[in-house]
């Protein structure tokens, strides 16, 4: 039976140290996601997609010159598209690569989001598994002195069996949050490509801007951004389609079909504005609720560690048991962790929201 406690022992110590060699801290480990370096590409060809344009714009104009040169005959129609396009032609593709960029940005920050969540939750399987080794510690010990107990026929055969049991459960509970560490920790590293330090996290706890500041942002979030771009981009249009061209019975429909396009474009502006509003103070209420908790946290820790620091004293004067105390460590601990995955929580929130009011995307 030593000998197979002993194995265990072994296992347990080895299996549970955490990787911290050649890591990166979190931050720094997400700029090297596949995603950031696929964009930086994607920009590099929108940028040549809008020198292209450049070049094609610079043909079409020597095309006009051609055209009045030579007296060459254009329908109406055709005329009025061939205006547009010379005038318009990379300005409309400025403002699609904006879109694109948004895209980009929003596409980055929710992977970054992502990550933050995959991290949370590798943190808290991190300190799931030293709650589990604290509490096979506290069994381990326990059931050395049970041994000594039994030799002597301070307890029965049924109670050290008991204790046996209660051990092999504890080494049982550590190996399973070992393993679930392990495999959210492959999944964390398989996405940021790269070892990452997992690590508690100071919470921020600074006070919040006001609504009215969060309001005034919200132009910059993708859904109303594109919407107003899509606005500007009818906008160069519209001004072409004057009374020369609008006689023509399909060039009027094009113009009416324009304006409804740009009429549709404000409506979801509104709407969006709507939508937004209340994210923001959904998510507002959501970082006050999880800093008031976290505050009530640090005082009820604060008394706690008063409290083990006065136990300790009492173990040292042979007034209370190891197992007393050894319980509530385990109860500080476990508080402790609560404390940590808050704190880590409430950053995630604060970031989360900070993206909300920038350009997306949703809360």
């Amino acid at each position: 039976m030593k000998k197979k406690f002993l194995l265990i022992i072994l296992v347990l110590t080895f299996s549970c140290q955490f990787i911290v060699a050649d890591s990166l801290p979190f931050y720094q480990a997400v700029d090297g996601l596949r995603v950031y370096q696929v964009n930086r590409l994607k920009r590099e060809i929108d940028g040549l997609a809008l020198n292209s344009a450049v070049a094609q714009q610079s043909d079409l104009k020597a095309a006009r010159k051609l055209i009045k040169k030579y007296n060459l005959g254009q329908g109406i129609e055709e005329e009025l598209e061939f205006n547009i396009a010379i005038a318009n032609l990379v300005d409309k593709m400025r403002l699609a690569n904006r879109i694109k960029d948004m895209g980009y940005a929003v596409e980055q920050n929710a992977t970054f989001l992502a990550a933050r969540r995959l991290y949370l939750a590798t943190l808290k399987a991190k300190l799931d598994c030293e709650l589990a080794q604290l509490q096979y510690d506290n069994r381990q010990a326990q059931l050395t002195g049970d041994v000594v107990k039994r030799d002597n026929g301070m307890i029965s055969e049924i109670d050290f069996a008991l204790s046996q049991s209660e051990t092999e459960q504890a080494a049982n509970d550590l190996a399973l949050a070992k393993i679930e560490y392990d495999r959210l920790y492959g999944k964390l590293k398989q996405l940021l490509g790269n070892d990452v330090s997992i690590a508690v996290e100071q919470p921020r706890l600074s006070e919040l801007a006001s609504e009215d500041y969060y309001y005034s942002t919200i132009d910059n979030r993708f859904e109303i951004a594109r919407a107003q771009i899509q606005i500007d981009i009818v906008d160069l249009d519209l001004p072409f389609y004057s009374d020369k061209y609008l006689v023509v019975r399909n060039i009027r429909t094009k113009y009416g079909a324009l304006l409804r396009e740009k009429n549709s474009y404000q409506l979801e502006i509104e709407r969006q504005q709507f939508l937004i509003k209340k994210e923001i103070q959904q998510a507002m209420l959501d970082v006050k609720q999880s800093i008031s908790e976290i505050e009530n946290l640090q005082i009820q820790l604060a008394d706690l560690r008063s409290r083990l620091n006065q136990m300790e004293t009492l173990y040292a004067q042979g007034l209370i048991s190891r197992q007393m105390r050894d319980d509530f460590k385990v109860n500080l601990k476990r508080m402790e962790n609560g404390y940590y995955l808050k704190c880590c929580q409430l950053n995630n929130q604060r970031i989360a929201l900070g993206m909300a009011v920038s350009v997306g995307p949703a809360y």
